[in-house]
């Protein structure tokens, strides 16, 4: 995992507001009974610098020869996706209510919200990989240190839910909010 990136766009004289675009890969091997499967994933959100709405999302997965691709464009109330799978592409819109927050707003709210065991926060999120919106839930658990490249790093343990989603993860955040480590159940 490449960890996210950041890029802030100041845009042209009289144009409405900065934009940030926060970038992710990670990529993945599976060896499983003797296969092995490598799947690579990149994602893109743009969110408004000021606000921390999200504004856009792109998410590619890539697997030996096959890919999946998403574009989303966020609009008052609802997201317009376009999707790309086997040769042939389709729309579809999601409707919401309220706002949608973009991975650094997410990143910030946790900063902000989680520093003692107990403390918790909801933001309402778009997760490309799903076409799902949803409440993002995170519960801080507990402080720790956890190893990265072989140094101690303070974190966060949190607990993490989103609404529509199976499953809950285990976190561990440095204390600006970003994900240092996490783990979910799965079946490999």
């Amino acid at each position: 995992d490449q960890g996210p990136r950041h890029r802030l766009i100041v845009p042209a004289a009289g144009a409405p507001g900065r934009l940030l675009v926060t970038t992710s890969e990670m990529r993945l091997v599976l060896n499983r009974l003797g296969s092995r499967i490598e799947l690579r994933l990149v994602s893109e959100a743009e969110e408004s610098a000021e606000t921390g709405r999200l504004l856009g999302t792109s998410y590619a997965m890539l697997a030996s020869a096959l890919s999946t691709k998403s574009e989303a464009v966020v609009g008052d109330g609802r997201i317009e996706i376009t999707s790309e799978a086997g040769g042939k592409s389709y729309t579809n819109t999601l409707t919401f209510e309220g706002k949608i927050f973009g991975p650094e707003a997410v990143r910030r709210a946790s900063a902000d919200g989680l520093k003692k065991p107990g403390d918790r926060i909801v933001i309402q999120t778009f997760v490309p990989e799903a076409s799902l919106v949803g409440d993002l839930t995170r519960v801080a658990l507990a402080r720790e240190e956890v190893m990265i490249e072989g140094r101690p790093v303070a974190a966060v343990k949190v607990e993490e839910t989103l609404e529509g989603m199976p499953i809950t993860r285990t976190g561990w955040l440095d204390l600006e909010g970003n994900l240092l480590k996490q783990e979910e159940p799965g079946p490999f």
